[in-house]
């Protein structure tokens, strides 16, 4: 049940206004999804700059997005503005956003021998703490496919297994911790659990792999496991760049490799464009070429927040946020953490990562905390005449 006195909800917003109408899948836009893949190189620049130079650096944007496209839909005004600056959206694009968002993770999920691909949503809350809109909770069960969780927060350790389980479960153990406390005024977790395994079309021979010299940013020489393998593969190069087209999956997705030749990798990511990386893609001409790329293994974790407030998204975590979409609460809603958790891992065989975005959901003030540890009077009157039934003064509650 919800803590008494709570207000009822004010917010005018209804499912209509967010969730599509069409078809359950969404529908697919060509124009919103090049402004998602502009909010994710956006997201890549702004990280990658706040990382030191040699840092590596590994991001799943869709699973941000995801996560935040819940955050949005439960926001309003201008808060719901500034998230929708992650999406590549502007204002008012909202519904559509959604739809798209639907009809992507329809589009991108399945299962065979070369490839898996999962989008798991879900929303953990403590409904003592937290009244959910009717609308929201049914806009993220159509939109997102999310899991709906009930859960008391007060049990603090069994509420942290809980949501850690349901990820490693969703990133197949990959990934299988993303908080380890809940701060006291939170009452909600989204999260999107992103997985991905693809073999490469054109598979590596694992007996081709050998130790090559990898010079490093600060011109550190490292002996690497290199992949070799020569094959017909999409390929280019100029001035500039050498890139390689890398498919997997049985054809459904695509890596693009690029190594900058005119400066380094951390100063060339600084002007990428979605424009000119797809502009890669198209121009990458199949040529009979050997390669060799690095096995890698990483696992990254980032607190988005400190990214998000470098490109402007400063509101949702402030005392002047605007989520009355989502419910009501003891105080105003805001979000109080987003996290970014990410496996990456590049074999003879192909592709495996796994992306998890985690956004806590609070109030800007809990209820105040009054405790009686200092002796005190204690009164008791009767209600309609004013007359004490009993006074006391309490010095030691032990005796």
């Amino acid at each position: 049940m919800m803590v008494a006195g709570m207000m009822a909800l004010a917010s005018c917003q209804t499912s209509k206004d967010i969730i599509p109408s069409a078809t359950k899948e969404g529908i697919y836009n060509k124009e919103m999804t090049k402004d998602l893949q502009d909010g994710a190189v956006d997201l890549f620049k702004q990280t990658v700059k706040m990382g030191a130079p040699n840092k590596n650096i590994v991001i799943s944007p869709l699973s941000i997005q995801y996560a935040f496209g819940m955050a949005a839909t439960g926001a309003k005004g201008e808060t719901q503005d500034q998230i929708l600056k992650i999406l590549g959206g502007s204002p008012g694009q909202l519904k559509d956003i959604n739809s798209n968002l639907m009809s992507i993770q329809t589009k991108i999920a399945g299962q065979d021998k070369d490839y898996y691909l999962t989008v798991s949503n879900g929303l953990f809350y403590d409904d003592t703490k937290f009244d959910m809109s009717g609308s929201y909770s049914k806009a993220v069960k159509d939109m997102y496919q999310a899991k709906i969780k009930k859960l008391d927060f007060k049990n603090v350790n069994e509420s942290i297994k809980t949501i850690n389980d349901w990820v490693a479960e969703n990133t197949q153990q990959r990934i299988s911790k993303v908080i380890d406390n809940i701060q006291s005024e939170e009452f909600m977790f989204l999260i999107n659990a992103l997985y991905m395994k693809a073999s490469w079309d054109q598979p590596f021979e694992p007996n081709l792999t050998q130790n090559s010299k990898f010079t490093t940013s600060n011109k550190v020489e490292k002996e690497v496991p290199m992949m070799r393998q020569r094959a017909n593969i999409a390929y280019l190069s100029n001035d500039d760049v050498k890139a390689i087209v890398m498919p997997m999956g049985g054809g459904k997705l695509e890596a693009l490799f690029v190594m900058p030749l005119r400066t380094d990798v951390y100063n060339y990511t600084s002007a990428i464009t979605s424009s000119g990386l797809d502009k890669m893609y198209a121009e990458a001409q199949v040529r009979d070429i050997e390669i060799g790329l690095p096995k890698v293994e990483m696992k990254q974790h980032y607190d988005l927040k400190d990214i998000l407030s470098k490109m402007g998204v400063t509101l949702p975590f402030s005392k002047r946020a605007d989520f009355t979409a989502m419910g009501t609460a003891t105080g105003n809603i805001l979000l109080t953490r987003a996290l970014h958790d990410v496996f990456m891992k590049m074999d003879e065989k192909g592709m495996e990562g796994a992306g998890v975005t985690t956004i806590g959901v609070g109030t800007t003030s809990m209820p105040e905390y009054v405790g009686f540890d200092h002796p005190y009077l204690m009164i008791v009157r009767d209600k309609a005449t004013g007359t004490y039934l009993f006074m006391g003064k309490v010095e030691d509650p032990t005796k």
